[in-house]
């Protein structure tokens, strides 16, 4: 188990990093985008973002990883429960991590409103 978190862990921070670089450079090798949004009429070659900006777009990828996380912790959990076999000690630590995972993603999603509302209004 302790081999398959360091993995889990591994995998989630090179989605993280390397979700920060991807999608500029994607949109620069495209070649065209600029021409083609302008004949779409759409404006192009916006402002730079600010550091807020930046911050606020930071804190809801991670917080968006972790809303991964979840349904992964869920989804163990509920393969314990299921694979317990009767066992009532593994049935009720599978019960406690649901309950866990749910009072998680009920704080990572107050956290992403609060988020999304101080960063827009302030």
């Amino acid at each position: 188990m302790f081999l398959f978190r360091k993995i889990l862990i591994i995998v989630f921070l090179i989605i993280l990093v390397g979700s920060f670089f991807s999608v500029k450079v994607l949109a620069l090798e495209a070649g065209g985008l600029n021409e083609s949004g302008k004949e779409a009429g759409f404006k192009v070659g916006g402002r730079e973002m600010t550091i807020t900006e930046i911050i606020g777009f930071i804190i809801k990828t991670i917080l968006s990883f972790l809303g991964v996380i979840f349904f992964i912790s869920t989804f163990i959990a509920g393969y314990a429960w299921m694979t317990a076999g009767g066992s009532s000690e593994i049935v009720d630590k599978a019960k406690a991590r649901i309950v866990n995972s749910i009072i998680g993603i009920i704080v990572i999603l107050l956290a992403y409103v609060i988020t999304g509302f101080v960063f827009e209004n302030f």
